[in-house]
């Protein structure tokens, strides 16, 4: 299962994208993300700048060229310091400072940002730049558990997305009163079975859909929410592997074809069971229950 934020790219490097249609734009403000270096006619920047830029970026750049970088002039070539995994913790400390919130941002993404750090931009007057911690992977299970609570729902949907969250954090935020944060709970490896148990009565079917597509979910809500009304509820758990043999049984005979062709592609879905899907109405369950599907199906 895939879920999508609507993004929009704002520049390059780890988490250069940003919600909706504004690029780095919100909490706590900030200047352009152009920079204020410029050169050549009609305001195109130079090739020194360039080249400054492409420097920022590799990881081939000596550690001490990227610190004299970090202090350019132009807001790319810092941001792109900040982005880079080889920028040495002191340079990343003094980035995090940093008067350009985009570049405070790039220092946030970086998985080698030390922890003091992380804590530091978790308090961000940005949102983005806090939004860019929770997403971070090497963000410490503490700082994710502060943070669960912003005001922001694209900060708490990435503390829900996060693996390092805590279980207590989890549980927290399947009550979340976005739909968005208690989907991405949902959907976390990390959540615990009592919050996945607790969401699949959740109102809306899309959380409890990702409840069931969720492998960590207790064979008996999956039980249970075999017998969902909505078929994409339903599709999730004929689809999980987790699923017992006398449920896939049951849903071998759902109405609907989704759930059937699910069923089908079940490893663990019984013989007896197969055995009545090749002969379906619908072509795609019958080749799927006798194993011929094209590998693009």
């Amino acid at each position: 299962m895939k879920i999508k934020l609507t993004l929009k790219d704002c520049g390059t490097g780890a988490g250069g994208f940003q919600p909706g249609n504004t690029c780095a734009s919100g909490g706590g403000g900030g200047s352009s993300s152009t920079g204020s270096s410029s050169g050549g006619a009609g305001g195109g920047v130079g090739d020194d700048v360039v080249f400054r830029r492409a420097d920022a970026t590799s990881v081939h750049t000596p550690e001490a060229t990227l610190d004299e970088l970090s202090k350019d002039e132009d807001t790319l070539v810092r941001r792109s310091v900040g982005y880079n995994q080889i920028t040495l913790p002191a340079t990343l400390a003094a980035l995090s400072k940093d008067k350009e919130y985009n570049v405070r941002y790039a220092v946030a993404t970086n998985p080698n940002t030390p922890e003091a750090i992380l804590t530091e931009l978790s308090r961000d007057e940005a949102w983005n730049v806090r939004w860019a911690v929770a997403g971070n992977r090497s963000t410490p299970p503490a700082i994710l558990a502060a943070i669960s609570k912003d005001e922001s729902e694209f900060v708490r949907i990435d503390v829900a997305r996060n693996r390092n969250t805590p279980a207590a954090t989890l549980f927290e935020l399947a009550r979340d009163g976005n739909v968005g944060v208690r989907e991405y709970v949902a959907l976390n490896r990390s959540s615990p079975p009592d919050a996945l148990t607790a969401m699949s009565t959740d109102e809306i079917r899309r959380v409890r859909s990702a409840v069931a597509y969720n492998k960590n979910t207790p064979v008996a809500t999956l039980t249970a929410m075999s017998k969902d009304k909505e078929e994409v509820v339903r599709v999730e758990v004929a689809r999980n592997k987790n699923t017992p043999p006398a449920i896939l049984e049951e849903l071998s005979m759902d109405e609907e074809g989704e759930v059937r062709l699910g069923v089908a592609r079940n490893p663990n879905t019984p013989e007896a069971a197969l055995a009545e899907l090749r002969h379906d109405f619908e072509r795609d369950v019958s080749r799927a229950a006798w194993g011929e599907e094209d590998e693009d199906d």
